[in-house]
C-alpha cells in the first residue's frame, strides 16, 4: 500500500531490573523465551542480589546481564538503557512476566502504525502465585496524566512500550525517585509523543506482599507530587504557584484517605497518625467517597456493603 512502511519484526529490547527476585525471575525469563520471536534481546541488571537470582540468570545463555550494586530501580532501568540495541523497549519487573503472543501482538500493531513512538495498553494483574485477578485498561488523558489528584488515572508502567528514541528524548530515569519514577517519565514523555492505544493483553502485573508499596501508598503519592511540580516549574511560573497550593490540599486530602486504608486493615496506630496529619493539611477530605465508603462499611459491615454496590 502506497506511503505505509510495514515493519515485519521489528526490534524489542526487554529491559528487567532485579532485586531478590529468586522466586520470580525465572518465570520472568522464560516468558520471553516463550515469545518465539526473532528480534528480541532481553537484558536484567540485577542489584547483587543474595537469594539465589545470579544462579538463575548463569542458566540462560542468550541473556544479557549483570549483577552488581546500584542505587535502585532506576539507576537499574538506566544501565539497561545504556545496554539496549533494539528499536523497542519493554520495561517488564523481575516479578511480572510478559503474557503468550505479545511481542507478535506488539510487531502487527506497530506495522500498522509506523509512526508511533508510545503505546499504553491493558495488563493482567495476577496473585502471588501468577493466578489471574483481574483485567485492568488505561485510563488516560494527557489531562488526566498531568492532574491525576482530580482525575481517575490508570496509566501503569506494565504494559507501556515506548521507542528507545523517547527514552533518549526525554533524558534517563531520574535515580532520585525510587516509587514513581515510571510517573516522572511517562509525564515528561508525553509532552513530546503522543500515547496511543493498543487494546491488547501484554504483561501480567504480580501483586505480592513484598512489593513496594503494598501497605503504604504516600511514598508513590509524594513523589508523583514531587514530579508533577517539576513539570509545572519547568513551564509555567504562574501554574508552578498555583499547583504549589493545590497540591499542598491534595496531599493531604489522599494522606487521610490512606490513613483510612491502614487505619481499616489493622495498622490503627499509624493509619491514625496519617489521618490526623490529612485532615490538618486539608478537613475538606472529610467530604471524600472513600471516608462515606468507610463508615459505611462500619455500619453495614464490609460483605454487605460491597454486595450492595
Amino acid at each position: 500500500r502506497s506511503g505505509t512502511v510495514l515493519m515485519t519484526n521489528p526490534g524489542f529490547s526487554v529491559i528487567t531490573p532485579s532485586f531478590n527476585q529468586a522466586q520470580y525471575i525465572r518465570e520472568n525469563i522464560e516468558s520471553v523465551l516463550a515469545q518465539d520471536y526473532p528480534n528480541v534481546e532481553h537484558i536484567v541488571i540485577d542489584n547483587a542480589s543474595t537469594d539465589g537470582t545470579v544462579k538463575i540468570l548463569e542458566e540462560y545463555p542468550a541473556l544479557i546481564w549483570r549483577s552488581e550494586p546500584d542505587s535502585g530501580q532506576s539507576d537499574a532501568v538506566n544501565k539497561a538503557l545504556q545496554l539496549a540495541t533494539k528499536e523497542w523497549i519493554i520495561w517488564v519487573n523481575s516479578d511480572d512476566f510478559l503474557l503468550p503472543g505479545a511481542m507478535h501482538a506488539l510487531a502487527a500493531m506497530i506495522g500498522r502504525n509506523p509512526s508511533a513512538a508510545a503505546l499504553i495498553s491493558n495488563h493482567i494483574r495476577v496473585d502471588a502465585a501468577g493466578k489471574r485477578i483481574a483485567k485492568v485498561r488505561p485510563n488516560y488523558s494527557p489531562w488526566k496524566l498531568r492532574h491525576w489528584w482530580w482525575s481517575a488515572l490508570q496509566l501503569w508502567q506494565p504494559g507501556s512500550v515506548f521507542k528507545k528514541q523517547v527514552f533518549t528524548d526525554t533524558g534517563p530515569l531520574d535515580t532520585g525517585l525510587h516509587y514513581a519514577m515510571d510517573f516522572d517519565f511517562m509525564l515528561r514523555a508525553h509532552a513530546r509523543y503522543p500515547f496511543r492505544f493498543f487494546d491488547a493483553d501484554l504483561v501480567a502485573f504480580r501483586l505480592h506482599e513484598r512489593q513496594k508499596g503494598h501497605v503504604n501508598e504516600m511514598p508513590f503519592i509524594e513523589e508523583r507530587i514531587r514530579a508533577t511540580l517539576r513539570y509545572w516549574r519547568e513551564r509555567s511560573r504562574a501554574k508552578y504557584l498555583l499547583y504549589s497550593v493545590v497540591l499542598y490540599f491534595a496531599h493531604g486530602s489522599l494522606e487521610f484517605v490512606q490513613g483510612l486504608r491502614r487505619y481499616e486493615a489493622g495498622d490503627r496506630e499509624q493509619g491514625a497518625r496519617m489521618i490526623r496529619q490529612g485532615l490538618m493539611r486539608n478537613p475538606a477530605g472529610l467530604l471524600r467517597p472513600e471516608h462515606v465508603g468507610f463508615w459505611l462499611r462500619k455500619l453495614l459491615g464490609a460483605e454487605r456493603y460491597y454486595r450492595l454496590r
